[in-house]
């Protein structure tokens, strides 16, 4: 048997990181899958790659705001909304914390990824295998629109992320649709269950004979260490907010924009 922790949309979420691999390692967990957007807005940095590495996943495939991160360092980043200039605080946030060369290999992770196991192919991914960002696949989103998780005609079980919500259903073939939900910033468009704001991952047993369980696990963590870190952070120039445990906890605003700020980041950290 192979146990598989699958750990998607961390979000700088390192309190809950922490607490999601302690679990995993308890369950005796061999391999650990990571499906993406591990940074922002959380206030982990290199810590959350530290604890990433450790672990050494046999997948890793970039989300979205890995992709903005990545877009930053090139200099193809050119904010024009308040959520650009947003997003771009907080990439000079992690440059100020880590080294670039780390952002820049996060950058090179894949969009997609194989993995045979059990007899079964399965086919890893943030979103969609060649588009990580979008609402394609939301959890009540069209059964047709899940057909391009299968569209090579060889994957029997798809893994994706981006959603922050926990998910089993079916391909129009019967293969297995998974996500793992987000470790950092769960949610579910069911008010009900979204007052449950543990930390998300699920854990895969796959034997000989194929996959033989599927745990959908919820983890307790230290909500007030986290957003003890999190008002620690210098952000005075956005509002920021950041939802774990189910509280929101919002910086203020000066209301003012950076002029050149994704340039001046280039600049400085190359």
């Amino acid at each position: 048997m192979t146990k598989v922790a699958i750990i998607s949309d961390i979000h700088g979420n390192v309190t809950a990181l922490r607490a999601v691999l302690a679990d995993a390692q308890q369950a005796g967990v061999d391999e650990y899958w990571c499906l993406g957007d591990i940074y922002m807005p959380g206030p982990g940095a290199e810590d959350v790659w530290t604890l990433i590495n450790a672990v050494h996943p046999t997948i890793r495939v970039r989300g979205n705001w890995d992709d903005f991160a990545a877009a930053i360092m090139r200099g193809s980043y050119h904010p024009r909304r308040p959520m650009d200039i947003f997003v771009a605080r907080n990439v000079r946030y992690l440059l100020e914390r880590m080294p670039a060369a780390d952002l820049q290999a996060l950058g090179r992770w894949p969009l997609c990824m194989t993995r045979m196991l059990g007899g079964l192919h399965f086919g890893i991914q943030h979103n969609l295998p060649d588009i990580n960002y979008g609402h394609t696949l939301y959890p009540r989103a069209e059964q047709s629109n899940f057909k391009a998780l299968f569209a090579d005609g060889q994957t029997d079980v798809a893994v994706y992320g981006h959603i922050h919500t926990q998910l089993v259903r079916y391909g129009d073939a019967g293969q297995l649709v998974l996500n793992p939900g987000a470790v950092g910033q769960p949610y579910s468009p069911y008010a009900p269950l979204r007052r449950d704001q543990r930390a998300r991952y699920m854990l895969l047993t796959v034997g000989n004979q194929g996959l033989t369980d599927i745990d959908l696990r919820h983890v307790d963590y230290d909500v007030d260490a986290e957003l003890a870190l999190a008002r620690a952070r210098p952000y005075r120039t956005m509002t920021c907010t950041l939802n774990c445990g189910g509280r929101v906890w919002l910086v203020p605003t000066m209301r003012r924009r950076y002029a050149g700020l994704t340039s001046n980041l280039v600049t400085q950290q190359t």
